[in-house]
């Protein structure tokens, strides 16, 4: 059955989101941004509602990459909207792949045998997470990186555009892989990581 789809977020993401939630057959009545938020990327001719409480929907999905904001928002609305899970038709998702709830998978991505996403990540567009991966929860996958089998990203990473965590390799929580990196070993949580290997430049 379609559902009605409150969109968190204002941006260019709330733009791709938009897509996801057509091609599921759904539709968006409006989008929620903070009084206070910057909108880098207009969204033109829609409803955009400063107010929780003025939402007529559904069901609500988190448009926003930032990992801290997607853990705040999921934390908000949980319990006051229905948060599902959303699959692109294109993606390849294995029948033994764990999913938590609110997690978004977009455009052709490859979701292998045994691979777990945690609550409320985003597995942005072409991303490949291997077999045995974890992905924890709030994470955001930019588009184009690739998780070697058994490889490991905790809450709230954030892996750049085309990031690559080769196989086994585990990056601690709320960690950022940059753009183009490959993690060759083992990241502590709360660090940036960036480069070819990828190496530790600061704790966040």
């Amino acid at each position: 059955m379609a559902m009605r789809f409150l969109v968190i977020g204002v941006g260019g993401l709330a733009k791709e989101m938009t897509d996801l939630v057509v091609a599921l057959g759904h539709e968006v009545t409006a989008y929620f941004t903070e009084k206070e938020a910057v909108i880098l990327h207009p969204l033109e001719g829609v409803t955009i509602i400063n107010d929780l409480d003025d939402a007529q929907c559904d069901a609500a999905l988190i448009a926003i990459g930032n990992t801290s904001a997607r853990q705040r928002f999921f934390e908000q609305l949980a319990g006051r909207f229905e948060l599902p899970t959303l699959i692109h038709p294109s993606a390849c998702v294995s029948p033994s792949a764990r999913i938590g709830d609110g997690v978004l998978v977009m455009q052709n991505v490859v979701l292998n045998a045994d691979a777990e996403v945690g609550a409320g990540a985003l597995l942005n567009v072409g991303c490949c997470v291997a077999h045995d991966c974890h992905v924890g929860a709030y994470s955001h996958l930019a588009p184009c990186t690739q998780m070697g089998g058994g490889s490991s990203v905790g809450a709230g990473v954030f892996c750049g555009t085309s990031a690559v965590v080769l196989p086994n390799v585990t990056v601690g929580g709320w960690s950022i892989c940059g753009a183009g990196s490959v993690v060759t070993k083992d990241v502590p949580e709360r660090s940036l990581a960036v480069g070819v290997p990828a190496r530790v430049v600061k704790s966040l």
